[in-house]
């Protein structure tokens, strides 16, 4: 995979937040799910549209419509068949994090994937109160948030069936606002 500036997540604030799940199956399948285009609402807990642009490979586009009414789009840096690929994410005309995904094969028809993000928020904010929020607030619900998603992933290889949405628990900036029930 390139590993230029823009798919290092060199520049940005703070270490990545990182989170890597063990799932029960071979390495192509779960490729063939992470590399197909649109097919986010199948595995992702907190996505509820992923139009695309362009696909596949280098260059590849998408967007993702949180079900908070977020809308984030996707750029592809970087595509390594079977193995991963390098994005970076942000608003329209905002500024972009970076983010990776990493699959390994474990064998005995299991594999790993690890999903990083180096978030590019708080830029205006001083050093001190970017470090404070990015390492008291943004990684840990980053890190909540990516867990979702690999638990997503897992369900819908093991089972065959969607996630729901918030299916692993809500993550305020993604899930949108909480329904009172009376």
């Amino acid at each position: 995979m390139n590993r230029d500036r823009s798919t290092s997540g060199q520049g940005l604030d703070g270490p990545p937040a990182c989170v890597s799940r063990v799932i029960p199956a071979e390495a192509a399948r779960v490729w063939e799910t992470m590399a197909t285009g649109g097919a986010l609402p199948q595995f992702h807990p907190f996505c509820q549209r992923n139009p695309v642009t362009r696909w596949p490979g280098v260059g590849s586009q998408d967007s993702i419509h949180y079900l908070s009414g977020v809308v984030l789009h996707r750029r592809f840096t970087g595509w390594d068949e079977g193995r991963g690929y390098a994005l970076e994410i942000g608003p329209d005309g905002g500024t972009a994090s970076f983010v990776r995904w990493e699959l390994v094969p474990l064998g005995d028809a299991r594999s790993q994937l690890t999903i990083s993000i180096w978030p590019a928020a708080f830029a205006g904010y001083p050093t001190a109160v970017r470090w404070a929020l990015h390492r008291l607030w943004l990684r840990p619900m980053l890190r909540r948030y990516l867990d979702g998603v690999l638990k997503g992933m897992e369900h819908y290889l093991t089972t065959g069936r969607p996630v729901a949405p918030n299916q692993f628990g809500r993550v305020r900036y993604f899930s949108g606002p909480r329904r009172r029930t009376r």
